[in-house]
C-alpha cells in the first residue's frame, strides 16, 4: 500500500481473504487508502468468494482440534490454587496434549495459515504454542520423555522450508526448548522490576562468536544479529509505525525482582531512547 503497488496490494490482499479474514479485518485506517480504488471495489466484491474457498478447505477441523487441546491445557491451569493443587492432573494432561499435538504435526506438518487461517492478534503467537512453552517447563523439572516435544527442531525446519512458520518463530520456539539461545531468537522484552516498569527493551544475547552466531541465524532463515537490533529500535523509537517488523512477533514482558535485574541485563542488549537520534525515519 504504501509502495503504490495496487496490483501487488490486490494480490496480498487476496491472500489473507483465502486464509478466511472477513470484511470486518479490513475495516481499519490502514487500508482507508484503498477505499476508494478500482481494486477495492473488485476486492470487496470478491471477498465473500475467498472466504468461502476458505471454509472448504481440507483441514476444515484442524483449528478446532488445536482448540480443543488448548482447552486442556488450560482447564485445570485456570483453577483456584492451579498448580500448586493440581500439578499431578496437570502433568497427566500436558502428557496427553503433547502426544496429540505432535500426532497433528505428523499428520498435518506444522499448522499452516493456510490450514488453520491468519491469527488476528498479529503480534502474538498462535494460542497452542503454550504447549511447547509447558513442555519448556518439563524439560526443567526434569519430568519423562512423555512430557516433551521430541523433534522440535525437525519439524520447525521442516515449517520454516515449507512456508509454515516464519524464521523468528522457529528460532524463538527452537531456543525455548533447548534452554540456551542458539540463533539469539527468544526475542525482545520489556522488564518489570519490583512492580516498576523499566524504560527501554532488552534483546536476550549470549557470547556467541558475531560470525558464528550469524552461520546459526542464516540457516534457519534469520537477518544478522545486528540487523535485527536495528529493527527493534526503529521500533522503539517509532511506536506508531504502521509496519510490523519481525521484532514485534516475540516482545513479551516479565516481573522479576531487582537482583535477578541485574542478571538480566548482564546478558542482554538495552535498546534505549539514546539510540533514537540514530535511527533512520
Amino acid at each position: 500500500m504504501y509502495s503504490g503497488k495496487s496490483k501487488k496490494t490486490a494480490y496480498y490482499l487476496k491472500q489473507i481473504a483465502l486464509k478466511g479474514m472477513s470484511l470486518d479485518f479490513f475495516q481499519d485506517s490502514l487500508f482507508s487508502t484503498l477505499y476508494y480504488t478500482k481494486a477495492w471495489k473488485r476486492f470487496s466484491k470478491e471477498l465473500p468468494e475467498y472466504n468461502a474457498t476458505f471454509r472448504k478447505r481440507p483441514q476444515v477441523d484442524l483449528l478446532n482440534k488445536l482448540e480443543r487441546l488448548r482447552a486442556l491445557d488450560q482447564e485445570f491451569r485456570v483453577k483456584e490454587g492451579s498448580y500448586e493443587l493440581y500439578r499431578d492432573t496437570i502433568n497427566k494432561m500436558d502428557a496427553m496434549v503433547m502426544d496429540s499435538l505432535e500426532q497433528i504435526i505428523r499428520l498435518y506438518g506444522y499448522p499452516s495459515e493456510d490450514q488453520i487461517g491468519i491469527n488476528p492478534h498479529f503480534d502474538e503467537m498462535p494460542a497452542w504454542v503454550a504447549f511447547i512453552h509447558h513442555a519448556h517447563q518439563a524439560t526443567w523439572e526434569n519430568l519423562p520423555e512423555e512430557f516433551v516435544l521430541r523433534d522440535i527442531y525437525g519439524w520447525a525446519f521442516k515449517a520454516c522450508a515449507e512456508g509454515k512458520l516464519a524464521p523468528v518463530s522457529a528460532a524463538y520456539l527452537c531456543d525455548l526448548m533447548n534452554q540456551a539461545t542458539n540463533y539469539n531468537g527468544l526475542g525482545v522484552v520489556r522488564l518489570i522490576v519490583d512492580d516498576q516498569k523499566q524504560d527501554g527493551l532488552f534483546v536476550d544475547m549470549v557470547s556467541f562468536n558475531k560470525d558464528e552466531l550469524n552461520k546459526r541465524r542464516y540457516t534457519i532463515g534469520l537477518e544478522p544479529q545486528a540487523d535485527f537490533l536495528k529493527k527493534v529500535q526503529f521500533i522503539y523509537c517509532n511506536p506508531d509505525t504502521p509496519f510490523k517488523l519481525n521484532a514485534l512477533k516475540n516482545i513479551k514482558t516479565i516481573s522479576i525482582d531487582t537482583d535477578s535485574a541485574k542478571n538480566y541485563e548482564g546478558f542482554s542488549f538495552k535498546i534505549s531512547q539514546e539510540g533514537c537520534g540514530n535511527t533512520p525515519p
